[in-house]
């Protein structure tokens, strides 16, 4: 019943449409339908019009002198008035163009088609009216489609952490052992009755090898011998000479401090 009625409303607004838009066009304009001073007269003024389906040709002519009949291509060309498609005898005519194509027209009076009271026209489809309504259309609901997507499973490998490694607190080493007293830190030696001697530097035991000692094999070289700077206000070591008095000095008192025992 809706759909009925919605066609029905569609038909009246499209004649309402082509009324609006339909054009009426008098023939031969003030010359009326009648015969002309030219042939080429109703063809001149057909030519520049676009006649549409919908537009109205109105021929003005004395009834009884004049009519308006429509013939085939071949009997306009020839002027042949024997059998007509349609033929109006009562003035005015109004004639709808109601069909997309071409249509002669001719009078059938006498020689009035052979003298020029004849012109063919082309209709075509009606002009589209401004802001016309296009036809209602139901909409048709989409169907769902289905999801194409397929998620991908994860390729990344998780890659298991790797433990540091603890830092163990390093043991300091032990200091090594100080060297022995060198000759230059220990006090000077007074002699009795005679001048003060410092004591020479005396080998560091670690650092020296015995005379005749064999290098043992596989070492290169013998390790070198370590020597313990002399002070620079330490006194020159003493002389030969100065050691051999130092020598007989000290006999000297060795001997006095006997007698001096056998005495007391």
């Amino acid at each position: 019943m809706a759909g009925k009625f919605i066609l029905a409303v569609f038909a009246v607004v499209a004649l309402f449409v082509q009324s609006t838009t339909a054009v009426t066009y008098t023939v031969g304009d003030n010359l009326g339908w009648t015969v002309p001073p030219s042939p080429n007269t109703y063809p001149s003024w057909a030519s520049p019009i676009t006649f549409r389906v919908g537009d109205i040709l109105v021929f003005n002519f004395a009834s009884g002198a004049h009519d308006v009949a429509t013939v085939t291509k071949q009997a306009i060309d020839s002027c042949n008035t024997n059998s007509p498609i349609t033929m109006q005898t009562i003035a005015p005519v109004a004639f709808s163009l109601n069909n997309i194509g071409e249509i002669h027209f001719i009078c059938t009076f006498g020689s009035h088609c052979s003298l020029g009271q004849k012109f063919s026209i082309n209709v075509t489809s009606a002009a589209p009216a401004p802001g016309a309504p296009s036809p209602p259309t139901t909409p048709v609901p989409a169907a769902p489609m289905p999801p194409t997507t397929t998620p991908m499973p994860p390729t990344t490998t998780p890659v298991p952490a790797t433990p540091t490694p603890s830092v163990t607190p390093t043991t300091p080493a032990p200091e090594s052992s100080s060297l022995p007293p060198s000759a230059s830190t220990q006090p000077p030696m007074r002699m009795p009755g005679g001048p003060t001697v410092s004591p020479s530097a005396s080998p560091n035991p670690s650092t020296t090898s015995p005379p005749g000692a064999a290098t043992p094999p596989g070492s290169s070289s013998p390790s070198p011998t370590t020597t313990t700077p002399t002070p620079p206000n330490a006194p020159p070591p003493p002389s030969s000479a100065t050691r051999s008095s130092l020598t007989v000095v000290g006999f000297m008192g060795t001997l006095m401090a006997i007698a001096m025992g056998l005495t007391l």
